[in-house]
């Protein structure tokens, strides 16, 4: 009822098995935009939410206004294709590259090899999604380490 009722689907938190699991999943079946809000990957409570990015079954939530504005496309007309990427919220993300981020503090430089000891990635996969991460304004190399934007 709740996915049918609205115009996109904002997902804030949710386990691996969950309702707002089973809101997204309904929403997407009805062609619905469906957005993700994760917090840290390594949170039970955002499990669900980090496999729906990953699955390409919501977009991730990059700043407040963009589910906003993509109700706004539909309500105008504009046709958005399920599953399709919203230019609003740029760049899909990289399941390797929200590991990383998460490894991150905003102020503390991090080393590359303490991010990847943190994310659970290889040396060589850390550094390659630090460098996404870079290429897309989420975290900056300085001295000491890789921090957060």
């Amino acid at each position: 009822m709740i996915a049918a009722l609205a115009t996109t689907t904002v997902i804030v938190e949710a386990g691996a098995r969950s309702g707002a699991l089973n809101t997204a999943n309904h929403a997407g079946q009805l062609g619905r935009p469906v957005f993700a809000v994760p917090g840290p990957y390594s949170s039970p409570a955002s499990v669900g939410c980090h496999r729906l990015i990953a699955d390409r079954r919501a977009e991730l939530v990059v700043q407040p206004r963009d589910p906003a504005e993509t109700a706004v496309r539909l309500c105008s007309g504009e046709r958005i294709v399920a599953g399709a990427e919203v230019p609003i919220a740029g760049a899909r993300i990289d399941p390797e590259v929200l590991r990383v981020v998460d490894a991150l503090t905003p102020r503390r430089p991090t080393p590359v090899d303490e991010v990847a000891r943190r994310s659970g990635l290889s040396l060589v996969d850390t550094t390659d999604a630090l460098a996404l991460a870079e290429l897309q304004g989420l975290v900056q190399h300085g001295p000491g380490g890789w921090t957060t934007t």
